[in-house]
């Protein structure tokens, strides 16, 4: 993810030279910052409720095959 930060800050300023190193400092320090706050974000300590419900949950597909399975058929029928 640093290097997806640092990739769209050097497409966003292009082949600058002529920046200052007081410039340079603060376009680093924002990328810090910025990275920081994804990071705190996206850790497992706040995003492991959301993992929990959203992988624990059956998908619809799931759900139709199982109450479909559970169905008899008719004699002479077969499943796919």
């Amino acid at each position: 993810m640093d290097a997806s930060f640092a990739a769209m800050v050097r497409k966003q300023l292009g082949d600058r030279d002529d920046l200052t190193p007081e410039q340079h400092k603060a376009i680093e320090a924002r990328r810090k910052a910025a990275a920081d706050m994804v990071h705190k974000l996206l850790n497992w300590e706040s995003m492991e409720a959301m993992y929990l419900k959203v992988y624990r949950k059956p998908s619809r597909k799931q759900r139709s095959t199982e109450c479909w399975s559970s169905t008899p058929l008719p004699p002479g029928r077969r499943s796919s």
